[in-house]
């Protein structure tokens, strides 16, 4: 697993930002499940503090939304594919031919 930085805005349940660029790290494996890539989040930290192991329910509400927020953003996921070695082969993503593997 590796750590990467991310950033996101942090949103109630009306799509109204409450916590503007909240900056933290994630830490990502990645690995080939059926030629899909399958992402595995260990860790979300900020300041130090692993929020997915947070002492309170609002840290583990924080980690979900972050996760959820990084598992749906292209140049994160990108990002990586590309530091853990994943490539995906064909003419385009929808290519029927293409596959992602490890390089």
């Amino acid at each position: 697993m590796s750590l990467y930085n991310f950033c996101t805005h942090l949103r109630n349940g009306n799509d109204l930002i409450i916590v503007p660029d909240f900056e933290c790290q994630i830490e990502v494996s990645v690995g080939i499940e059926g030629s899909i890539p399958e992402y595995t989040v260990g860790a979300i930290i900020k300041d130090g503090v692993d929020l997915t192991r947070g002492p309170d329910a609002f840290s583990l509400l924080i980690a979900s939304q972050v996760e959820k927020h990084a598992m749906q953003d292209c140049r994160f996921l990108d990002l990586v594919n590309e530091r853990e070695g994943i490539v995906y082969r064909g003419m385009s993503y929808n290519d029927p031919a293409g596959y992602w593997r490890a390089a």
